[in-house]
């Protein structure tokens, strides 16, 4: 499951003539997995869309040559996804055929959620290239300023375009202002923790791994999407990245005396003190701020009524898990839940303690090797680090990895930092 190193173009030889290269797919892919309406038609549409993914995968795996040097580590990934995949049916037969449950097409279409992912993340293994990686850092960049650009509709009512954005695009998602004039940002996806979490990773992206020239610009714009959208954990993933950093950056200007990183965090904490001074009025006035100051002063965190629904639903799939520890209830979105708002949960409801701990084993492995191919550059080892922690600590309010879309974007995301140029 480790990410290879980028294959080097073949050299042509003195007079041969030049070969025409056509767009690489995957980088619709990366566009698309970002701003493709994936709620629309009751979540259909995000299925269609990884199917889609999965049909061109294939189609590219058995129709295109691919460097040498990525089939060992596809190889690794096909044993672990065939494994995950047989242990995830074999729950979802066993739970069918000994405890009865009521199923229906969306636990058909899950019961193949592997499968998926495994063409996925072998076709990105072998055919991605610095094309992609390009158009995943600009595609996630664009994304900033597209929600931003929503939350401006949402706030101040542009003619035309702020009606198709409430009423018809994003009428069944999340993005709203609530009774006490706080927005909260879902766009482009259905959910504000969603995009909460795929803008904590580019947030650390910019940081650490962009050579873009507004690189800072961007990471602005990612603050102030990460605040609109409510998210209190990305919040708090976000601080972890800042403060992560600031020690790596500070710590490096030290060490090597280098001024132009000094000059970047300088800068960077000005405008950032700057700011949080201008607004700090309004973002204690935030409800969602508001409603955790508040639970705070009952007694703890867990008296917010968010953080109690969480932990209570966490208390009954507990329940489940230990009628099936060992094998779960495979995809059972009909017998049990729907969707469970901890990532580490929902794969101890699904796959069961063995499929659970075989899963968090290997993204455990993936993250390592993420880290350990940044060797010889501290500020990306220390930033490939940031990044893992951050996902890992998002992973516990919600199964942010179950969202195909998602799960698509941390993939290229991840790819385009093992693969960043030296």
């Amino acid at each position: 499951m480790t990410m290879p190193p980028q294959a080097q173009p073949a050299s042509r030889a003195p007079g041969q003539a030049a070969i025409l290269r056509l767009p690489n797919p995957m980088i619709a892919v990366a566009w698309l997995a970002i701003f493709v309406p994936g709620h629309l038609c009751q979540w259909w549409v995000e299925r269609a869309f990884a199917a889609a993914v999965a049909v061109l995968g294939a189609f590219i795996l058995f129709g295109m040559p691919s460097s040498w040097k990525s089939w060992a580590a596809a190889r690794q990934a096909s044993a672990f996804f065939f494994l995950i995949q047989f242990l995830f049916l074999f729950s979802f037969i066993y739970a069918i055929a000994f405890m009865g449950i009521e199923t229906g097409p969306r636990d058909y279409f899950e019961a193949g959620r592997y499968l998926i992912l495994w063409v996925f993340i072998v076709y990105v293994m072998r055919h991605y290239d610095d094309r992609v990686r390009r158009a995943t850092e600009t595609a996630t960049a664009a994304m900033l300023y597209y929600s931003l650009f929503v939350a401006l509709c949402y706030l101040r009512p542009v003619p035309v375009v702020s009606e198709f954005f409430r009423h018809q695009l994003y009428a069944q998602t999340k993005t709203f202002v609530n009774y006490f004039g706080t927005l909260r940002l879902a766009a482009p996806f259905e959910n504000p923790n969603f995009l909460g979490f795929v803008t904590v990773q580019v947030l650390a992206y910019m940081l650490f791994f962009s050579r873009s020239p507004i690189r800072l610009i961007h990471c602005a714009a990612a603050l102030l999407v990460v605040y609109f959208t409510g998210s209190r954990t990305a919040w708090v993933s976000a601080s972890l990245v800042l403060a992560g950093a600031v020690a790596t950056y500070a710590w490096l200007g030290i060490l090597r005396l280098r001024l132009k990183l000094a000059l970047q965090l300088g800068l960077a904490l000005i405008i950032l003190v700057g700011a949080g001074v201008k607004f700090s009025g309004n973002i204690l006035k935030n409800s969602r701020m508001q409603a955790l100051f508040s639970a705070i002063h009952k007694g703890g965190i867990q008296k917010e009524p968010n953080a109690a629904g969480r932990l209570e639903q966490c208390a009954q799939s507990w329940e489940y898990i230990k009628r099936s520890p060992i094998l779960g209830w495979g995809p059972s979105k009909y017998a049990t839940w729907d969707y469970v708002d901890n990532q580490y949960v929902l794969w101890g409801l699904r796959n069961g303690l063995a499929g659970a701990l075989l899963i968090i084993a290997g993204l455990g492995l993936v993250a390592t090797r993420l880290i350990l191919s940044q060797r010889g550059d501290t500020l990306a080892m220390l930033g490939a680090a940031t990044f893992s922690a951050a996902i890992a600590v998002e992973l516990l309010t919600g199964e942010f990895l179950n969202n195909f879309r998602l799960f698509f974007v941390t993939w290229l995301l991840g790819t385009a930092i093992a693969r960043k140029p030296r």
